[in-house]
């Protein structure tokens, strides 16, 4: 299975986007990422929103990962 993208723009301006495989009944969801200065308005929940739309006739699935948490483990003073 490919993976399909949904790509959030405004006026030419990239919002965010987010990275879907789908197998049987399922849609995994690899990546969601929002544009930083877009950040707490709204876009990522429009992206997901658009996200269960497209796939209303699967279960939607997502592994989440703490950015802080690999941040921190790879800028540890040597």
């Amino acid at each position: 299975a490919e993976f399909e993208h949904l790509v959030a723009v405004d006026d030419g301006r990239f919002l965010g986007f987010t990275s879907v495989r789908r197998w049987q009944k399922l849609a995994y969801l690899a990546f969601l990422a929002v544009n930083f200065n877009a950040r707490n308005s709204g876009v990522g929940a429009q992206i997901l929103n658009a996200l269960t739309n497209k796939f209303a006739d699967a279960i939607v699935v997502a592994e989440i990962e703490n950015p802080y948490e690999l941040l921190c483990s790879t800028q540890r003073p040597s």
